[in-house]
Parts: structure tokens; sequence; C-alpha cells
């Protein structure tokens, strides 16, 4: 002990000695210079460029389970409309199902789609009392009022996070059909556009389990439909016509029902049934996330996700859908009495 103190004496006297020592520190602690700088710089670019391709799989993986779950919500809801009223909900409500002149338009009551309907089984009870209020204890249209004028109930305004699939960069309203609340999950009507009685939900429809001959698990019951245009591709419009296929708009659909269609429409005066459900299969107008018509999007189904769209199935199980799945097995999908055996998809 008495030898090291003797040194560090020794030491700390002799200022140049201390000078020394501390400029030999100095010395021996490297600095970067331009080049390793810059090299530095690169390789955490290179390493971000690597990563982010990753966080966007992750965050889409995210936003799929939530749809998901949004869909097992959704399906749940319609089976306890069943357990209780021993029948799915009509696809909507509709006084006056038929092609109508434009002058019956009014006598379309009262529109509310299935996805109104079970609100009060998605913990949704106190919109379904506003919407009962607002409309007279289900006496009027939700946008006309009883002399047929325009009068929107403010319920129709509100967006559902229970229908809002959040790859849907859209948000809550959709701003594609009148800006009333936005549903990402349509019903399933068949595959052909004229009523072919052969899916689960129509105007006025009354399906009920029994009804599902090709078996629950066979038979779609919703499906998604994004808002978002599909501008990935080239994959929507009639073919032929110039300068080719034209990007797919998708235009979502409306939980609150379906809206009136203006009266100078002469082909089909009434109510917008493509703002509560879709079709699919039997054709190349309607298939998945694709159409070979401008106007297909509005029919059809698609989604935000990479590859294909999810769908509830009638026993209430959700499933992702390639986009490449073959046309006869998404019709056999679409229809719940044909009797044909599904492929693999």
């Amino acid at each position: 002990m008495f030898a090291l103190n003797f040194v560090l004496l020794h030491f700390f006297e002799n200022g140049v000695a201390m000078n020394s020592f501390f400029s030999n520190v100095r010395a021996r602690r490297p600095g970067f210079t331009l080049v390793e700088l810059l090299v530095v710089i690169a390789i955490i670019g290179i390493l971000v460029a690597l990563l982010l391709p990753a966080i966007q799989a992750a965050r889409e993986a995210a936003r799929r389970t939530q749809c998901s779950n949004n869909l097992k919500q959704v399906a749940m809801g319609l089976h306890n409309y069943h357990d209780t009223y021993k029948v799915f909900p009509p696809g909507f409500v509709d006084s006056n199902p038929a092609y109508n002149s434009p002058i019956d338009v009014p006598n379309n009551l009262n529109g509310l789609a299935w996805s109104a309907l079970i609100l009060p089984f998605i913990e949704q009870a106190p919109l379904h009392d506003d919407v009962r209020n607002d409309t007279l204890g289900f006496a009027r249209h939700w946008e006309r009022d009883m002399a047929g004028a325009a009068a929107v109930i403010p319920a129709a305004r509100v967006g559902i996070a229970t229908y809002s699939c959040p790859s849907d960069t859209m948000g809550p309203l959709n701003t594609k059909r009148s800006s009333y609340g936005k549903n990402n999950y349509l019903s399933n009507s068949g595959n052909n556009a004229a009523v072919d009685y052969n899916g689960i939900f129509w105007a006025n429809s009354q399906i009920a389990m029994r009804d599902i001959v090709d078996g629950t698990a066979n038979t779609v019951m919703v499906i998604e439909r994004t808002g978002t245009r599909d501008n990935r591709r080239q994959n929507c419009g009639e073919v032929g016509v110039a300068p080719g296929l034209v990007n797919c708009d998708w235009s979502a659909g409306l939980w609150i029902g379906a809206r009136f269609i203006g009266s100078q429409v002469a082909w089909h005066p009434g109510l917008n049934s493509t703002d509560v459900d879709s079709y699919g299969g039997s054709g190349l107008t309607y298939l998945v996330n694709q159409s070979n018509r401008d106007w297909g999007p509005s029919w059809g189904n698609g989604s935000d996700h990479p590859g294909g769209l999810q769908m509830a199935l009638c026993d209430g199980s959700v499933r992702f859908v390639n986009e490449s799945i073959d046309m006869l097995t998404y019709r056999y999908l679409r229809n719940r009495q044909d009797g044909n055996t599904i492929g693999q998809y």
C-alpha cells in the first residue's frame, strides 16, 4: 500500500506526466471518419428497407385478424337472431319489392337491412331503439318520411366498428353511398344478380337453418366488400372497351338499409338492393376482387387483404377465399341448395 501511494503521489506531482497521461487517453479514443459514417448510414438504410415490408405485413395481419373477429361477431348476431325468431332476418324489408313504376317508389317501406335488424344481438341495442323510434315504430322508410319526402333518420349517419374492416381506407361512413354508415360485410343473395332465391338474404326473405340443404359449412352467409379503389391492378371494366380494363372502384355497403333509387331510373325503381347484398360466381361479372364490367364492384365482392377476401359461412366459421378460386366452386358456395360438392378453396 505504501508503494502504491508513493507512485501515485509522484505521478500527480509531476504535471508533465499527468498531461501526457490524459493526452495519451484522448489519443487512444478513435472517432468516425466521413467514410465510416456514410457506411453506417447506408447499413441503417438497408435494415430499414428490409424491415418495412415485415412491419407492413404484421400490420395487415393484425387488421385481417380484426376483420375476421368482426365477421365472427356478425355471424353470432345472425345466429342469435335465428335462435330468437327461428329464421334469419330478411336481406331488407320492402313492402313493394316488385320492379314497380317510379310512381310507386314511396311505397317501398321500410328499407331496413338485416344488419340493422340484428343490432340488439351485436351489443348495439340503444342504436336499434333509435332506429325504431325515428322510423315511427318501423312504419316509415329510414330515408323518407310518410309522404315520401327526403327525411334521413340520424342513426343512418352513425358508423359502427363491427361493420367496418380496418383494412378499408374509406372510414366508418360510406362516402360513395350518400355518406351513411358503412358496412364492409354484405349478405349472400345468391350467385345471380337477378333474384334467384338461392342465397340466404333478399327482400323480405325468411330463410331458416333447415332451408340450407347443402349444409351450413358449405354456404356463404356474409362476405366482404371494401370501399377502397383498387389501384394495384386493372381488372374491372367491360372487355374490349378502349382503353381496356379499369380499376375496381369498390363501394362497400350500408348497414342501415337500402336507399331509394331515383324515379328517373326506369329499369328498376324502388330500393337499391346492392346497398346491403351481393352476388357471386354466376359469371365473370361477379368474381372475387374483380369483374369484367365496370359496374361489377357495386354488385360483387372484394377486399383490401392481399390475394383474396374473408367470408362467414352459415355455420358461423370464417374462411379466407383466394381470389383465384375456381368460378364453379365460388358459385356453389353462394347457392344453398344446388346439391353440388364444394371443391378445395
